[in-house]
């Protein structure tokens, strides 16, 4: 259908989270890598995402044949890069997701100002972790927040607004007291409002997502692997002057990319 109908535009941009994940049907289709477009126009990827650290074999010709067609090649994860220079592509660009394009101001006025009286844990958390729960009830002994998550799965919290929209899970996110995930997008805006988290493993082997932007900007410490760093953890130890140090430069560069590849 976008072969036969393309969408008319100076530049084409695909990215981001996830779209070559070859675990996923994504991955595996010529769209999602711009091959709809005639090589005459530009096509450029964005923080483009394999979100695993190895392609299977029988999908690495499919991923270099492609790829190699963009005009201009940026990835999200420091893995990306591995894989690609594994399939002979060097002329490779790590940028940052690009929720991070935007400073927290402007993410302040698409939330809804969701008010909730209490102060609270925010929970997201796609596999009912049990590593979760444990953090969550430890933390709330000592603090007495409550807990609240969008997520129908959680059935200890203590308020559920699953399905309320992302205005809200901005919100929630913004208001939380200590924000506990295995989302790479709850850890973005975690760290964009500047909140005190950390994050867990999801289930499924997509995890690169979450360890490289954490390694990325200095705070690794807060991907939390078993019950030993649950019982270690301590609260607001993250330090954002340095976070934000790291961050100045990755968001520079990745402007920098947009922009040059744009022009050329």
């Amino acid at each position: 259908e976008l072969k036969k109908d393309l969408p008319e535009a100076n530049a084409y941009i695909c990215g981001s989270d996830q779209i070559w994940n070859s675990f996923f049907q994504n991955g595996k289709d010529p769209a999602f890598y711009l091959n709809f477009v005639p090589q005459n126009r530009l096509k450029i990827s964005y923080a483009a995402s394999f979100a695993i650290d190895k392609l299977e074999d029988d999908i690495k010709d499919f991923v270099k044949s492609n790829i190699s067609k963009l005009h201009h090649i940026g990835v999200r994860e420091s893995s990306g890069i591995t894989i690609l220079k594994d399939l002979k592509i060097n002329d490779v660009t790590h940028v940052l997701d690009p929720v991070f394009l935007l400073n927290k101001n402007d993410w302040f006025k698409l939330e809804n100002n969701f008010d909730i009286k209490n102060d609270y844990i925010f929970i997201y958390d796609f596999d009912s972790n049990p590593l979760i729960k444990f953090m969550a009830e430890k933390i709330i002994k000592k603090t007495g927040w409550k807990i609240i998550t969008v997520n129908k799965n959680i059935n200890y919290a203590d308020k559920n607004f699953w399905h309320l929209g992302p205005d809200s899970f901005l919100s929630l996110i913004k208001n939380a007291k200590f924000v506990i995930s295995n989302s790479f997008h709850a850890v973005a805006f975690s760290i964009i409002f500047e909140k005190d988290f950390v994050v867990f493993n999801r289930s499924s082997k997509i995890n690169t997502r979450m360890r490289d932007l954490l390694n990325s900007i200095g705070i690794i410490d807060v991907l939390i692997l078993d019950e030993n760093m649950i019982n270690n953890h301590e609260l607001n130890t993250i330090d954002y002057k340095l976070v934000n140090n790291f961050l100045k430069v990755l968001i520079t560069n990745s402007k920098t990319y947009l922009k040059n590849a744009l022009k050329n």
